[in-house]
């Protein structure tokens, strides 16, 4: 309580000496290992360009890609503030010339043809204990000048088919007039053209077969045929572009040798065998029984895969035109498909006939599996998974992956799990889970998508049965029963999901607990009733690379009641839960040599519009569908579901406090350093630094006035969020990861009246302990 007081009399005298002894140890950088002769100790790079600020970026970003490795800074961070540099190499002037070399012919790359980078050097002597150190500065100067903008674009292809393809096409190219000229962008249009080519049937053309022309205006210059005037008009031509230089493009093909190159290929025969080994060759002498189907020959040895199945799996049909898409749609169906455990495809040509055969081996799995696994759950549903689980499990697991011989896949799961809390142990959960996946999606005719438009497609169907003991609250008794599609388009890393139907029903045994709370509360009636969720639910994420970082988001919609709710006996009589919750997750992760920050917003809202049997309209959702935050994979600072609602405190002041906080609303940020440690018997031992920031909110109050500082108010939200920060303690078992959190309640809500709820009782020794598996985010 000093620290408060003290913090509360002087905050800013606080801030200002925390920012100086942040400065201080920032600015330090110690150099372990140097040598005796000078070392490189920094290299910069200054640009002069008329570029924007980000254009400037992402030079620079590339022109450090050009750095050559001795002269890169070997600098390493630890807790965000200690810099070391370890063994710094020697300098030496080639090193430079080099990385100068490099540097322009980067900017020439990119359309900089009157760049210039020039380097120079400085010498800083440090006395130490030991040997004085000599320092070396490195600074290049980068100056630009105008960037080359395209101007013209023209295809000229030998080949009037090949002509034909590239002009249907036209709209998709990647060069465009008035984009800055870039060789990486060449070269990318030059490799879509190959493509488009093999996708209407060229096997043999290559990218050695094109060219490109730059600045045919120059090019004309040189012939002899002009007349004067003609000549004059492209000398005022190139004059005009020395402001705003510009290049015309002219695409070609090279001469034709090899005929084959400009002739599309068929496919000729195409053989299929399912039950394929390492241990023996693929051919007809190990595979006696062969089924045609579609001109494909299946070529089977105990008939363990459908052979109408496979045909319909594949995307190589005899007598098509080759379609280099159509192979690698097939070789990515059957390796997706999760019967077999390797997909490979030989092709034979024929330049005789142009003609393609393929022979696919296919290497089935093991059919049953089982497993044991230790796992956690997070405190909202993870991308395409049916329910949210509580705390640390043990699952029992057995998979059929090739049921009815058409790669069908069942999966029975027992699950055992705990939740720690305050009391330990506060619940225990034993549920039941049964999945099928069929490997397509399972519509009416007239609602399936047209061919290649979605790739690894499944229809999904979910039974579940749990039971949650919430110790000296509540028993839950949960059935559901789940039909879902699941598909991702032309990118993989784009995932949808859509549940049309989802049948659940909980039951809630009450305790004394319980009891007391609702009558305190009788609004919370509507959340512990015992009733029917028919929902729809619809999900959408996404994944990108960035270079080495990478990115993840996902958005989530659930409806419930929308049409059955209708009708009013339902609604009523049968207890029927009637809400819309969404909610959106995004992720960022920067990646660093030894090291990794993560970044992670998270936003839900769910609304209840049913009616009660009484008739009056219901204002909470359901216990399974509430918001909540604490534990180990939210706002660690608390314990599971003990942060909020807001700045209210009504709930600490019933019967004693303990009881669980549920919300219709939640907001969260997270930011966490991750870093290793080092081995130790083969065991990973890492760190992190963690930061929380975030709280759940009513949207409404219950119709108790204690509970108004409860409700979301925009005026009131830096008054509402909830910071706890602290640190971790995490080994790596590579198959799953255990970790200790220890974090601080560094902005206490429920003290917003004091400070906002800064620095409230905040103690060394009274931290949150959370024990989690795997990473919380």
């Amino acid at each position: 309580m000093i620290f408060s007081q003290q913090f509360t009399v002087y905050p800013k005298i606080f801030w200002i000496s925390l920012l100086v002894l942040l400065s201080t140890l920032t600015s330090c950088l110690s150099v372990k290992k140097a040598p005796d002769a000078p070392f490189v100790f920094s290299t910069n790079i200054n640009t002069t360009t008329p570029l924007t600020s980000e254009e400037k970026t992402n030079l620079i970003k590339g022109l450090n890609n050009q750095l050559d490795d001795s002269l890169k800074e070997r600098i390493t961070t630890s807790f965000f503030i200690i810099k070391k540099l370890n063994k710094p190499p020697v300098f030496d002037s080639m090193y430079a010339f080099k990385t100068s070399k490099f540097m322009t012919a980067y900017l020439r790359s990119n359309g900089f043809m009157k760049g210039e980078v020039t380097w120079d050097t400085s010498v800083t002597i440090v006395k130490n204990k030991k040997n004085p150190e000599a320092r070396v500065n490195t600074r290049f100067q980068v100056n630009t000048g105008n960037q080359l903008k395209l101007d013209k674009i023209v295809y000229n292809l030998e080949d009037s088919a090949l002509q034909a393809i590239v002009m249907s096409r036209e709209s998709r190219s990647l060069l465009k007039t008035g984009n800055p000229y870039s060789k990486g962008t060449i070269s990318a249009e030059l490799d879509r053209l190959v493509e488009l080519f093999r996708n209407h049937g060229y096997y043999r053309f290559s990218r050695e077969q094109l060219y490109v022309v730059r600045d045919t205006v120059v090019a004309e210059l040189l012939n002899p045929n002009l007349d004067p005037l003609e000549q004059l008009a492209l000398l005022e031509k190139v004059q005009a572009r020395q402001d705003k230089p510009t290049v015309d493009l002219d695409i070609r093909t090279r001469p034709i040798i090899n005929p084959n190159t400009i002739i599309p290929y068929r496919i000729g025969k195409v053989d299929i065998f399912p039950e394929a080994s390492l241990l023996e060759e693929s051919d007809s002498t190990h595979f006696a029984d062969t089924v045609v189907n579609r001109n494909v020959v299946i070529h089977h040895k105990d008939f363990l895969f459908n052979t109408k199945f496979l045909v319909k799996q594949n995307y190589l049909y005899p007598d098509s035109l080759y379609r280099q898409r159509n192979y690698y749609r097939t070789i990515n169906n059957f390796n997706q498909l999760g019967a077999w455990d390797q997909a490979t495809i030989d092709v034979f040509p024929n330049d005789s006939t142009h003609q393609l055969d393929f022979r696919l081996k296919l290497y089935p799995g093991k059919k049953l599996n089982t497993k044991i696994d230790l796992e956690a759950s997070r405190n909202a549903s993870d991308v395409l998974t049916a329910t949210s689980l509580l705390g640390i499990g043990v699952n029992f697991g057995l998979r059929d992956r090739n049921l009815k011989k058409e790669s069908i896949q069942t999966a029975v799961n027992l699950r055992f799990g705990i939740e720690i809390g305050k009391n330990f142990i506060q619940t225990v959960q034993t549920s039941v889970n049964y999945n099928i996946f069929f490997p397509k999606l399972i519509l009416p005719s007239f609602l399936q998508p047209r061919e290649g438009r979605i790739n690894n497609q499944r229809t999904i169907l979910t039974a579940i049965a749990s039971i949650t003991d919430r110790r000296d609250f509540f028993e839950l008794q949960n059935y559901s029963v789940t039909w879902g599609y699941e598909w991702s388009k032309r990118n993989p890393n784009r995932t949808w999901y859509y549940s049309p139907i989802s049948l659940e029903y909980q039951t809630v045994g009450r305790t004394d607990s319980l009891d007391q709370l609702l009558e305190s509360i009788p609004n919370l009636q509507n959340s512990f009733k015992n009733g029917f969720i028919i929902s729809q639910k619809f999900t959408y994420g996404i994944q990108k690379n960035h270079g080495k970082n990478n990115s993840a988001w996902r958005f989530s919609v659930e409806e419930s009641g929308a049409l059955v709710g209708l009708i009013k006996s339902i609604d009523r009589s049968a207890g029927l839960f009637r809400f819309v919750k969404a909610d959106v997750d995004y992720r960022y992760y920067l990646n660093f040599d030894r090291s990794n920050l993560v970044m992670r917003a998270y936003a839900g809202i769910g609304v209840s519009y049913g009616q009660n049997q009484d008739g009056k309209k219901e204002s909470t959702l359901p216990v399974t569908r509430a918001f909540f935050a604490g534990g180990p994979s939210s706002m660690r600072a608390w314990g599971v579901r003990q942060l909020g609602p807001g700045s209210s405190n009504y709930l600490d002041t019933l019967n004693g406090g303990g009881y669980d906080r549920l919300g219709d609303m939640q907001l969260e940020a997270n930011l966490e350093y991750r870093f290793s440690i080092g081995t130790v018997a083969g065991i990973k031992i890492k760190s992190a630094l963690f930061a929380d920031i975030g709280n759940i909110w009513m949207l409404n109050d219950q119709g108790i006035k204690e509970f108004e500082e409860g409700v979301f108010k925009l005026n009131r939200l830096y008054r509402d969020l909830a910071v706890g920060a602290g640190t971790s303690l995490r080994f790596d078992f590579e198959y799953f990861l255990i970790r200790f959190d220890w974090a601080y309640k560094i902005k206490n809500p429920i003290y917003a009246n004091s400070n906002n709820g800064w620095f409230q009782n905040v103690n060394l020794l009274r931290g949150q302990l959370q024990l989690g598996i795997n990473y919380p985010f």
